[in-house]
């Protein structure tokens, strides 16, 4: 009979092959499994601490299941998770702003170019069959009839005069 060297109750030896058996179940197996890795890595900090690497304080003395992550040496180092995701996000959300404004740069050039071809359609059109360009329109009909137009100016031209003659002060002798 053997006794555990967690638990310390008796036991018999199960399997006679391979190293010796000196724990009672595979509960206690574990136990001493995990106090081992406790105990290596309270030594490691230990020998870290002593080398002024880190502060053996600050390590955690326990093993970390799987999925679990050791927040005290990101902290160590200076690893701040929400600093970064602030700067992550900040740099995404640039990105989304400049692909906007991309967006909206080639959509008005796009409205551009086709105004530019309906002005081209519409200056084809104003073009005489005969190879005569004047310009069609308003301007086709000024060169066309050029009399009112001239008649007009004249007119404004008399009343700009006259308004001008009524804001001259009265010269008194």
């Amino acid at each position: 009979m053997k006794n555990c060297k967690i638990c310390n109750n008796e036991f018999e030896q199960k399997i006679v092959r391979g190293n010796e058996q000196i724990y009672c179940s595979d509960k206690c197996r574990q136990q001493g499994y995990l106090q081992r890795k406790a105990a290596a890595t309270t030594t490691t900090a230990a020998a870290v601490g002593s080398m002024g690497l880190q502060n053996p304080n600050n390590l955690q003395a326990r093993f970390n299941p799987p999925g679990e992550v050791n927040r005290t040496n990101f902290e160590n180092i200076g690893f701040n998770n929400v600093e970064q995701l602030e700067k992550t996000y900040a740099a995404k959300n640039e990105a989304l702003r400049f692909e906007l404004q991309l967006a909206a740069a080639l959509k008005e050039v796009d409205e551009l170019k086709k105004q530019n071809s309906i002005l081209e359609l519409q200056l084809e059109t104003m073009d005489d069959d005969d190879g005569n360009d004047d310009g069609g329109g308003l301007i086709g009909s000024i060169v066309k009839n050029p009399q009112p137009v001239i008649m007009l100016i004249n007119y404004a031209v008399d009343k700009y005069c006259e308004l001008q003659k009524l804001k001259q002060p009265i010269k008194t002798a």
